[in-house]
């Protein structure tokens, strides 16, 4: 895989998503995550 793929896929300034993956903050340490469900789907 690219790494140019891989930071459009983890990293979104300001907008806290970057294709499909929540990127946020907690204890001062950087998050990617995904919850697992998406309009009407529940993992």
């Amino acid at each position: 895989m690219k790494r140019s793929t891989l930071e459009q896929a983890f990293y979104r300034e300001g907008a806290g998503y970057g294709l499909g993956w929540v990127i946020d903050e907690k204890h001062d340490r950087k998050r990617i995550y995904h919850g697992g469900a998406y309009r009407g789907f529940r993992s």
